[in-house]
């Protein structure tokens, strides 16, 4: 997350191919996708983040909200106020149907021991 002064959706990774959260006794889940992914995580829900006047006012919800996509467009343009102000086209999504998929899967391992266990996971 980035301490914008305004709280908005961030921290998006992309060309994600897996990803894991686990607490100290290394308990957690594994999400291992068919494909490069967008992925995000943030301790908020989408309706603080929205509702939240300034980033100090996002308190911990006590878990995560996972985010999984396929692609994400951003926002910005060559500016803000004009007919280009979109995303120049070579950085929009075009509308069609897209299919992608991914495994999450419960998981007691290291650090470590994560990139093995995702060569388990088939599709």
């Amino acid at each position: 997350m980035e301490p914008y002064a305004v709280p908005q959706e961030n921290g998006n990774r992309t060309d994600v191919r897996w990803m894991s959260f686990t607490n100290k006794k290394s308990n957690g889940i594994l999400v291992v996708a068919d494909s490069l992914l967008s992925m995000s995580a943030w301790p908020y829900t989408d309706k603080m983040i929205e509702t939240a006047g300034h980033t100090n006012k996002l308190k911990d919800a006590g878990f995560l909200t996972l985010n999984i996509d396929l692609v994400q467009m951003g926002v910005g343009g060559n500016d803000s106020w004009s007919d280009v102000a979109q995303p120049l086209d070579q950085y929009q999504i075009p509308a069609k149907d897209y299919k992608y998929s991914f495994f999450i899967v419960p998981c007691k391992v290291a650090e470590g021991e994560v990139p093995d266990l995702v060569k388990k996971v088939r599709f």
